[in-house]
């Protein structure tokens, strides 16, 4: 950023503002861009990952990628593991989330499903496609390999 202050400085030569469009972002390292009101432009995009799914309990994190503060949302569990339920959807709330954020949070459940983050639409994404995850009693990447027995 010193370079790039020292550019826009008329007090330091004509030489220096060339430089500042030579300057490649390090990845990581980018300001937020930030509008005459002091408003961080961009969009939010939230996502939800299932940690732990054990005794009808959901542990979960709900992660901001985005590059603004989400608003505050709603977070659905769907239970999809037969017809009878006596809780077929459980909803807790999820608070605003700055960008590059976090928040975790359990719900109680009936059985395996589909969790979803923003389920309403309430929070404007630039990826509204990823916003679920599903849950069972046995994760996929823990399947036991079915071996064949006998010639």
């Amino acid at each position: 950023y010193m370079l790039i202050e020292l550019a826009g400085n008329s007090l330091f030569g004509a030489s220096l503002p060339e430089w500042a469009d030579e300057l490649q972002p390090i990845p990581g390292q980018e300001a937020a861009v930030v509008d005459g009101n002091d408003t961080p432009t961009g969009q939010p995009d939230l996502i939800v990952n299932v940690l732990i799914y054990s005794n009808n309990t959901i542990t979960y994190r709900v992660d901001n990628i985005g590059t603004a503060p989400s608003g505050e949302c709603q977070i659905e569990a769907h239970y999809t593991g037969g017809n009878s339920s006596a809780y077929p959807t459980e909803t807790g709330n999820v608070p605003s989330i700055l960008a590059g954020g976090q928040h975790s949070d359990t719900l109680y459940v009936d059985g395996p499903g589909v969790i979803t983050v923003d389920f309403t639409g309430a929070v404007a994404e630039s990826n509204e496609g990823n916003n679920t995850d599903t849950y069972s009693t046995l994760p996929p990447s823990f399947a036991l390999p079915v071996s064949k027995v006998g010639p």
